[in-house]
C-alpha cells in the first residue's frame, strides 16, 4: 500500500497512459486496469484520492464513476 500522495498519483497516471505498473522491487509489469482501488482503512484515503483525481485530471484523463461503464 502506498502512503505517499506523489507517488501514488505518478504510479496511477503511469498505468492509465501507458498501461504499466511499477512493483515492489522496481519492475514494470503489463496491466490493462478499468478501475483503481483505494483502502478506505489507510487514515490518509481521502487526500490520496484527491490527489489520484488531481493528477489524472491535469493530465487529461477522464475520470468517471464505475457505475457509467460497468
Amino acid at each position: 500500500m502506498l502512503h505517499d500522495q506523489e507517488l501514488a498519483g505518478r504510479r496511477v497516471l503511469k498505468l492509465v497512459k501507458e498501461g504499466k505498473l511499477v512493483a515492489v522491487d522496481g519492475t514494470e509489469i503489463e496491466l490493462a486496469a478499468e478501475t483503481i482501488c483505494v483502502h478506505g482503512d489507510n487514515p490518509t484515503a481521502v487526500m490520496l484520492t484527491k490527489k489520484i483525481r488531481e493528477t489524472l485530471l491535469v493530465s487529461g484523463v477522464e475520470v468517471k464513476p464505475m457505475g457509467t461503464f460497468i
